[in-house]
């Protein structure tokens, strides 16, 4: 009886809902919140949320010395034995397809692993100069989408007649296929390419140093070309180095013979971080010895554009750029890249404003204490105050520079005037900051470090842990390629402090490690 109630209730309702909606106004792509209640609203407009997004690469000096040979006869072998447990011949013999289809979940595992350890530096530099051994991998690369095309074909077929654990298993360890067969191509055939195409086809055979670090460089662009879907009005990376006073002194020396060193002049000095900016700094190591930093800048800012347009842009300024392929050919003593793609939210969209920013300014009275630059995701919402403070003590940040982001710098740099060491002149700063954020900061005052910092949980930042380096990113997708293994700080984590609970992580990333979490400091 009361269900008979519930349907005449339901009956008696549907005129006044036919006649609502007839009487309804109705809009096309229009936003809720600006609509009367009761409208009627197709494809409406939903406020989405853009962000800024950063990258960067930390390699580790300390690591094992891995085999670099490699074994293309037992990749192959490891890839017939899966052939040969193909879905035919377990059903023809059959075997349980848990345990035998492809060779079973540790068999497809081994070789993901042997394929993914050719991404590793010293493997992938043997395999960038063997072209033969390319070639190899090409073709066994071939033979697995052929052979994944055969398999998921055959699921396609049968899957009416497979219970659903073993439609499961097929379609898994399928999957797990394509993954490899991924590896192989995209992330390390495509990125030979790529870094062939930094080095330009004329280039005499590099040495492994030179090509570690374009592939670091090309590691970061593609990252930051996969984060693009955040933010990507502008983009820039900025690579710092780090070498011996004999060294910067040989360096010195091919400029000059090359005709570069008036071009080396004028890109360093540059009253604010531009396209193509070089900043040098000479200071002492802790023996007092010489070192000489040097710092190179890439940007680009354009309001309109398609995704991918910033990345192939700063693509062609590294590969033109005849003083970075010079000064790689140096091995620096320490390295350290900081990449980021921005969508504006404090400033205009230009280069000055593009990130990495650095710690210039002019009219201040204070000496610059060395090369800061950091970036930035999210907001710093006390930067007037910030930026009004320093400027009444005499520091004037330059008139084309809008963003909140050059107080990251400044800051820092006013607590290291005051004595403070660099990884506490970091904390202190970030402490000063208001607002949800993600920053990250390298400077030649702490070589081969990167700072990471986040507060509150409108930003992310992921540390990807890959055998040869940290990697740290906005999001997972820009660190996947390199390494399936993270770490996320935690930017909602509250500790007690000296004047009260503070919230938030610092981070610092360090080079002279062997890597994994003994390598990676919390501050």
């Amino acid at each position: 009886m009361n269900c008979l109630i519930k349907i005449y209730s339901l009956i008696r309702q549907i005129p006044g809902l036919i006649l609502s909606c007839l009487f309804a106004d109705v809009y096309f792509g229009r936003h809720m919140a600006d609509l009367p209640d009761g409208s009627i609203i197709f494809l409406p407009c939903q406020d989405n949320m853009l962000c800024c997004g950063l990258a960067g690469i930390v390699s580790f000096k300390k690591k094992n010395k891995t085999d670099d040979r490699i074994d293309i006869n037992s990749l192959k072998d490891m890839f017939i034995k899966i052939q040969d447990l193909c879905y035919e011949n377990c059903r023809q013999n059959g075997l349980n397809l848990e345990d035998h289809y492809l060779g079973g979940e540790k068999q497809i595992a081994a070789l993901f692993q042997n394929v993914r350890n050719l991404k590793c530096n010293d493997l992938f530099y043997n395999l960038f100069i063997h072209r033969n051994s390319q070639r190899e991998l090409e073709k066994m690369a071939d033979h697995f989408f052929e052979f994944i095309d055969k398999e998921q074909r055959l699921l396609d077929l049968q899957m009416g007649n497979l219970e659903s654990d073993e439609v499961n298993i097929l379609s898994r360890r399928i999957d797990f296929i394509k993954d490899i067969a991924w590896c192989l191509t995209s992330e390390i055939a495509n990125n030979i390419n790529k870094i062939k195409s930094f080095l330009g086809d004329d280039h005499e055979t590099p040495i492994s140093y030179e090509v570690n670090i374009f592939k670091q460089i090309n590691a970061v662009l593609n990252s930051i070309d996969r984060l693009e879907v955040r933010g990507r009005d502008s983009a820039g990376i900025s690579m710092m180095f780090v070498l011996e006073g004999s060294e910067f002194d040989r360096f010195e020396e091919i400029i000059k013979k090359k005709n570069l060193y008036d071009q080396l002049k004028e890109r360093s000095s540059r009253d604010v971080l531009v396209n193509l900016g070089i900043e040098v700094n000479e200071s002492g190591d802790e023996n007092g010895q010489k070192r000489v930093a040097i710092a190179l800048t890439y940007k680009v800012a354009a309001e309109v554009g398609s995704l991918g347009d910033n990345i192939q842009s700063l693509r062609k300024h590294i590969k033109n750029d005849t003083i970075l392929h010079k000064l790689v050919s140096f091995h620096p003593k320490y390295h350290t890249i900081s990449a980021h793609t921005r969508w504006a939210s404090v400033g205009a969209i230009s280069e000055p404003n593009c990130h990495p920013v650095d710690n210039s300014t002019s009219g201040s009275s204070a000496p610059k204490s060395g090369i800061i630059h950091a970036c930035l995701n999210g907001d710093i919402d006390n930067y007037m105050e910030l930026k009004n403070e320093y400027e009444q003590h005499g520091g004037v940040i330059p008139p084309d520079i809008t963003t909140d982001t050059k107080i990251i710098p400044l800051q820092i740099e006013k607590y290291i005037n005051q004595g403070v060491e660099v990884q506490e002149a970091f904390r202190l700063a970030v402490n000063d900051f208001k607002g949800s954020h993600a920053i990250s900061m390298h400077t030649d005052l702490a070589p081969g470090k990167i700072f990471l910092a986040q507060k509150g949980s409108g930003q992310a930042i992921f540390i990807g842990i890959a055998k040869d380096y940290y990697m740290p990113t906005s999001e997972v997708y820009g660190l996947i390629e390199e390494t399936p293994f993270f770490i996320k700080m935690d930017g909602e984590k509250e500790a007690q402090g000296r004047d009260g609970i503070t919230r938030g992580q610092i981070f610092i990333l360090n080079q002279d490690s062997a890597g994994g979490m003994d390598g990676i400091k919390a501050v």
